[in-house]
């Protein structure tokens, strides 16, 4: 359908009750879309090739130049004509001027930009193809980085962990004390003593998925730490029970834990966690040289080290008084 043809259907649409100036109208259309019908592309070639013989320029777009400066003046002049005979020559309702107006001036752009799409539709489609080339291209190199930047807004929206948690990825355990776009830092913790090596970890933050990542202190601020006593098959465990215990329920960091703890759990409504007992407990194994005593206890992760030296600090005592027979291979 030719858009004089379309504008005439329209111009019936808005205004059905004037039927002399709609078929002046289609005498109009049929007579000027007969002049251009198969022959609208021969006038395209020939202003092409006039304007490449003017200015000396050649090349596979300036066809398409050309093509595209010739349609918009085509629709540009167009409108005017159409207007003018609308407007001037037919009907004087101000409120048909104003419809047609309004709607012609929305046609006519939508037919200039489906034609200019027409025109460049062999370039469009080599634009698509190479854009989404380069653009997969582009993806596959970077791969890394995007994975890591939508992993960096997956830590900030769920929170897995957060500056100054200790946590363990892979085989690195420690203190988290920056969160990035691309990766966080942690302020590593050695394994055997959980003392700082002051050594910064730097980790994508694509380890979330991929790595198991333990969190110390998400729910709560306290872990369980265990110490095994062994002691010797003659040795008076009740009273060495009691000293261990006398040792961890005076100890200043760790007295006030269990309450604190008890509370802790009281505000946890997201996570199941139950614990029968939160002060400290020994569990015993004997073994077939020496008895086992395993010491357990809550304690911060941060504060584990110490502890655990001024436990043993006391053991040590006891044992040079000869209250505790610790267990020694001969």
């Amino acid at each position: 359908m030719y858009p004089l043809s379309i504008i005439n259907l329209l111009y019936q649409v808005i205004w059905k009750s004037e039927s002399e100036y709609i078929d002046f109208f289609n005498f109009f259309c049929y007579n000027l879309c007969s002049c251009f019908e198969g022959g609208i592309m021969d006038i395209f070639d020939k202003v092409n090739e006039f304007i490449s013989n003017l200015f000396g320029i050649k090349g596979p777009y300036v066809k398409l130049v050309v093509s595209t400066i010739v349609v918009i003046l085509f629709f540009k002049i167009l409108e005017k004509i159409i207007t003018y005979i609308v407007l001037k020559i037919g009907h004087k309702n101000n409120k048909f001027r104003f419809n047609f107006r309004r709607v012609y001036s929305l046609v006519n752009t939508v037919l200039i930009i489906l034609s200019i799409i027409f025109i460049w539709e062999d370039f469009i489609i080599k634009f698509i193809y190479l854009f989404s080339f380069v653009t997969a291209a582009v993806a596959y190199s970077l791969r890394d980085i995007i994975i890591n930047f939508f992993c960096g807004i997956y830590i900030k929206i769920s929170k897995p962990f957060q500056v100054e948690d200790r946590i363990m990825v892979d085989n690195y355990i420690g203190d988290v004390v920056n969160i990035s776009t691309l990766s966080f830092e942690i302020l590593e913790v050695n394994l055997d003593n959980f003392q700082s090596t002051g050594a910064i970890v730097h980790i994508p933050n694509s380890k979330v998925f991929s790595s198991t990542v333990k969190n110390y202190v998400k729910v709560f601020k306290y872990i369980w730490n265990e110490i095994e006593v062994k002691i010797d098959l003659n040795s008076n465990v009740k009273l060495t029970r009691s000293e261990l215990y006398r040792i961890v329920n005076n100890n200043e960091v760790l007295k006030k834990i269990p309450t604190k703890m008890a509370k802790e759990l009281s505000r946890n409504d997201k996570y199941r966690i139950y614990y029968n007992k939160l002060e400290p407990i020994i569990y015993m194994d004997i073994k077939d040289k020496y008895i086992s005593l395993y010491l357990r206890y809550l304690v911060h992760p941060k504060k584990n080290r110490n502890v655990e030296s001024e436990i043993w600090n006391e053991i040590y005592k006891l044992n040079l008084n000869n209250e505790i027979l610790l267990y020694s291979e001969k």
